[in-house]
């Protein structure tokens, strides 16, 4: 009998150490199908008492206890799972664990029934004595530290400060316990903006709660089924049933800036118009101190994400009359809108200030601000603080042909004025040529008549000779002065010299 208890004690040592050892390398992980809550209940209980070796230590009081062994196994297997895990699986919250109670009271009943049957009916009632309480204190006491040892290390493999482990020990046990039922909630990691799921589950038919980790300068939408309950964030928070998270929103101030919104001008000219905006969600603002959360309004928040199924008239065709924009997309959304009915107001010329009366303001400025003070007005209606932005300078037609066009057009009206100018100053120059001219008659004439009082008393012929010498002497002197000189020939004055020689000899 010592060899067969032997041999007994030496399989299960085996048998022990390979499961063990398969529990460690074989961790249980979520389904991906639905796990019946009977199963659940089942994989939990595996997963808690699996790895314990109190069958074991039950087995060693198999010599001091006066009942057999098979009644010692029976007690280790069932008062366990009677007094410990199923009272756990109640205060874990695990769904339906009632027909998992129900069987596992039945085999408790049915096999303490059993005992007593046996002690009192063929053992003459031996074996009920003081020496089962080491026996059952041995079996009871190896999962019970080891559920408590569970609520209590349990918040410290959680992403959380001290101070909320201190009071998430049983929201944290529960997620755990969650997990070992292979069907549980997920839990989600907000990592460079985006929502990762790094355990799968299920949100509304999962066990245990689920889990929100995110990073300092996010905060998560949060779902109720399919309504929009609120935002949270940033931090860490277990999630509940019907709990889900489609967006994220960044706390960081945001800058959006675009070259291709496409606008029309009066004149019915198709333009590209470059805007930018820099904004943020109301409230925002950045941690007073390193490690901390970002401040916000989460009611902003709120706004903001639910105003992102735009006005199904301000989009460009029927098929995108519902398409959603991400909030950060929204300031840039609503400034193409008003800029593209702003531009309506301005020729492309208008735009450009080439026409005269030239405006106290460049047009382009005023648009700027117009388009300006209207996103900052609508944008702040949806929780989004717009601090700056506006509409570039380049505003350039999207047709090349237009462009050459219209650089053709007002390189004709320069040249007109060009021509005009020119034609002014041309008439300018004639008028003074015959000014200078008649004041030059007129200085001759004095000039000549002078000099003919002078000779009166000399001989015709001679008088004749002299007068054109004088002639000449007069037309020098007047070709000498600059004002008139400067119209001149270059040869005028060699001409006149030649002139004034031939005379003189004669």
């Amino acid at each position: 009998m010592p060899n067969v208890r032997l041999l007994v004690l030496f399989g299960y040592v085996i048998a022990a150490f390979f499961l063990q050892r398969h529990m460690i390398y074989h961790p249980p992980e979520p389904s991906k199908i639905f796990v019946k809550y009977l199963a659940r209940c089942v994989r939990i209980v595996l997963a808690l008492g699996i790895p314990l070796i109190s069958p074991l230590i039950a087995y060693l009081w198999v010599d001091f206890s006066p009942l057999p062994l098979v009644i010692v196994v029976l007690l280790a297997t069932v008062l366990p799972l009677g007094l410990l895990y199923v009272p756990w699986l109640w205060r874990m919250q695990v769904p339906k664990p009632l027909l998992f109670t129900v069987i596992v009271a039945i085999i408790v009943f049915l096999v303490l029934l059993g005992i007593f049957v046996w002690v009192y009916g063929s053992n003459d009632g031996r074996g009920i004595t003081w020496a089962l309480l080491p026996m059952l204190y041995f079996i009871l006491i190896p999962p019970a530290f080891m559920l408590m040892f569970l609520y209590i290390w349990a918040p410290t493999i959680l992403p959380l400060s001290p101070e909320e482990q201190r009071g998430s020990h049983l929201q944290a046990t529960r997620l755990i316990t969650g997990f070992l039922s292979t069907f549980p909630r997920p839990v989600i990691v907000v990592e460079h903006g985006e929502l990762e799921t790094r355990i799968a589950g299920n949100p509304f038919v999962g066990t245990g709660p689920g889990l929100l980790v995110t990073e300092p300068h996010n905060a998560v939408v949060r779902y109720r089924g399919t309504v929009a309950d609120c935002v949270i964030g940033p931090g860490v928070f277990f999630t509940e049933r019907g709990h889900n998270f489609p967006a994220v929103i960044d706390l960081q101030g945001q800058f959006r800036v675009t070259s291709g919104v496409e606008a029309q001008t009066r004149d019915n000219i198709n333009v590209r118009v470059p805007c930018s905006s820099i904004f943020r969600i109301q409230g925002s603002k950045e941690p007073s101190a390193p490690g901390r959360p970002w401040e916000y309004n989460p009611e902003a928040a709120l706004r903001a994400y639910l105003a992102t199924e735009v006005n199904p008239a301000r989009q460009p065709s029927k098929l995108e009359a519902h398409r959603t924009l991400n909030w950060a997309d929204m300031p840039l959304h609503e400034a193409g809108y008003i800029i593209q009915h702003v531009l309506k107001r301005h020729t492309l010329d208008q735009l450009y200030a080439i026409k005269e009366p030239q405006p106290e303001e460049l047009p382009r400025l005023a648009i700027a601000k117009e388009v300006r003070e209207h996103v900052i007005t609508q944008m702040a209606a949806i929780g989004i603080q717009v601090t700056a932005g506006g509409v570039g300078n380049r505003i350039v037609p999207t047709d090349p042909a237009i462009v050459k066009q219209r650089l053709e057009s007002w390189k004709a009206q320069k040249m007109q004025i060009i021509e005009l100018d020119r034609g002014k100053a041309k008439a300018k120059e004639i008028e003074e040529q015959g000014r200078v001219r008649s004041e030059a008659l007129v200085e001759l004439t004095k000039n000549l008549q002078k000099e003919i009082e002078v000779l009166q008393g000399i001989e015709s012929e001679e008088a004749k000779k002299l007068i054109t010498l004088l002639l000449l002497q007069t037309l020098d002197e007047i070709a000498q002065q600059p004002e008139i000189k400067a119209q001149l020939p270059a040869t005028t004055t060699e001409t006149l010299a030649a002139l004034q020689h031939r005379a003189s000899q004669s």
